[in-house]
């Protein structure tokens, strides 16, 4: 069958995660599974209740079928500069132009740091020790790789969209 929105998967969404029907359908809800089609990077099948909601509110318009790639990604970061920060523990799910925005902020920026986590549960850090120098390092690499601006905003929308890792 032809697939002219480049979707990958299906994801079946229980009832709890969503509200359709909730309130006037209650008992036939039980069994109301919610389908989304999505791109392999949007969703894990593994988000919480919570994260699920969060992500389809702020970051993936899930309904819009004609949608772009929107990966899936948590950002945690710090940037004395800016005051800017989401320290929490897990980070907090952003769109990628947020993620390229933080990149751009975080230039020269010796106390920052900036940890994106993707849809398989993997991070990457990066830091920017001296103007238009970064550090980039997956949690597997034992020694962060130096990049310029533009190669570390690549790297880390490759990161997200990749495949397998």
């Amino acid at each position: 069958m032809p697939n002219k929105y480049g979707f990958t998967h299906l994801l079946l969404v229980p009832p709890d995660f969503h509200s359709y029907f909730k309130g006037r359908l209650d008992e036939e809800r039980q069994e109301l599974f919610l389908v989304l089609p999505i791109h392999h990077c949007d969703y894990s099948g593994n988000e919480s209740r919570e994260l699920f909601i969060e992500i389809r509110q702020h970051t993936n318009p899930a309904l819009d079928w004609q949608r772009e790639v929107t990966p899936q990604a948590l950002l945690r970061f710090e940037n004395p500069r800016t005051k800017g920060g989401a320290g929490n523990s897990t980070g907090v799910p952003v769109r990628f132009s947020l993620i390229d925005n933080e990149i751009r902020n975080l230039n020269g920026i010796e106390s920052g740091f900036m940890e994106v986590t993707g849809v398989r549960g993997d991070f990457v850090e990066i830091l920017s020790p001296s103007p238009d120098k970064y550090m980039f390092r997956t949690q597997f690499d034992n020694e962060p790789r130096t990049m310029n601006q533009d190669e570390v905003i690549n790297a880390v929308w490759e990161f997200l969209v990749a495949r397998d890792q």
